[in-house]
């Protein structure tokens, strides 16, 4: 069983998201599709996380992806959660979820109130309801509830939006343009050129998302695979076993010795040499660190224990925060305030910066102020807790 350096691993995966070599922005949906995807539930902070990756992007780029041209997609995702697609992808993300039993389960149509019954009906009433049109939240609770009683217009109402993950799941939901600050709703099947006329098999397309997941994030265990797409570890097993052929097992040195599965023929990516270190500044829910499973490796002890202080850290761990990501790993917390023109950054590192990481924070910052177009930025180092 071939062995990798931790240093193997993290020089993939940086590469494999654009952060050692970044991409233009005529690379936007690329970039997207390549990560399997941006989360998005705080749309600002997957703008920044296309920008670590694209320097040159800025945010008006990201916003005509999504609404002029519709090369992006905003809908719910893996683990039910919103996120950026690219637009041929979303047939089938849509098609692997509804084949494992994220909204079919009974335990969480028992958690979202519904039997399996009133799920059906339900998906079928926002079919009907944006047939042809977009809805704002208020006119589709209304439109649906009139059709399916108070209680599940009450429910559709809420901003947690529980009851449209079902639709959004069946192809039949996903987020429109804006209306000021109200958000409005499409028919995905409609809003997207060229969906398929026929359904895509969802178990060709589970096995295609999880060869996608170890091209980004690799290697991986089956469990880790399964935690990223919402599903129990069983329910991933099949899928790996449809990719046996195209399969090798590896293990990670000074890692927990049990093996991972990367694709065959992959090629090592080199690590950047001391002299050439790598630094970029993530936003929350970043799709490096959300597919990064590994966590002992990705967070320190000093970088959780920092972490663990923040509010966001305790509800939400790493993935609810900022953060420096030093060669590969988290090496502090970051934040941002804007006062008129100028952008303000403070940095806590919870590791040792180097000269040349000194000189790529300032880049970073430079680039964040650059893509939210303000013309002045400021950075400020502390050992501080919070900002």
């Amino acid at each position: 069983m071939r062995s990798l350096t931790w240093d193997d691993v993290d020089a993939r995966r940086l590469a494999a998201n654009h952060l050692t070599v970044p991409a233009g922005p005529s690379d936007l949906e690329t970039v997207v599709s390549e990560a399997c995807g941006m989360q998005a539930q705080v749309l600002s902070a997957a703008e920044l996380a296309l920008s670590a990756r694209i320097p040159d992007l800025r945010v008006a780029d990201v916003r005509a992806a999504l609404w002029e041209r519709r090369s992006l997609i905003k809908t719910y995702g893996p683990r039910g959660t919103i996120h950026l697609l690219a637009a041929p992808d979303l047939p089938l993300f849509m098609a692997a979820l509804c084949r494992h039993p994220y909204w079919r389960g009974e335990a969480l149509l028992a958690t979202l109130g519904l039997d399996p019954a009133l799920a059906s009906d339900l998906v079928a009433a926002f079919a009907d309801a944006l047939d042809g049109r977009s809805l704002t939240r208020d006119e589709l609770a209304a439109t649906v509830g009139a059709r399916l009683g108070p209680q599940v217009e009450e429910r559709l109402r809420s901003n947690w939006g529980s009851l449209l993950r079902p639709a959004a799941c069946a192809g039949v939901l996903c987020f429109g343009p804006s209306l000021g600050s109200r958000v409005t709703f499409v028919r995905a099947d409609q809003w997207v050129d060229g969906w398929p006329s026929d359904p895509i098999d969802p178990d060709i397309a589970t096995t295609e998302l999880t060869r996608r997941f170890l091209t980004a994030y690799g290697p991986a265990s089956e469990a880790e695979m399964a935690a990223w797409l919402g599903m129990a570890p069983a329910d991933a097993r099949p899928f790996v076993d449809a990719l046996r052929p195209e399969l090798e097992p590896v293990t990670i040195e000074h890692g927990d010795g049990r093996p991972r599965w990367r694709l065959v023929g992959e090629r090592t990516v080199s690590n950047p040499p001391p002299a050439t270190p790598t630094l970029r500044l993530l936003p929350q829910y970043d799709s490096y660190v959300l597919g990064h499973r590994q966590r002992a490796r990705l967070v320190s002890p000093a970088a959780k224990a920092r972490i663990a202080l923040d509010p966001k850290g305790r509800l939400e761990p790493v993935v609810g925060v900022s953060v420096v990501l030093v060669d590969g790993v988290i090496g502090g917390m970051w934040w941002r305030k804007v006062a008129g023109r100028r952008l303000h950054v403070t940095v806590e590192p919870t590791t040792d910066l180097t000269s040349d990481h000194l000189r790529l924070l300032d880049a970073e910052v430079e680039r964040v102020a650059a893509f939210l177009g303000l013309p002045d930025a400021s950075l400020a180092l502390t050992s501080a807790v919070g900002p």
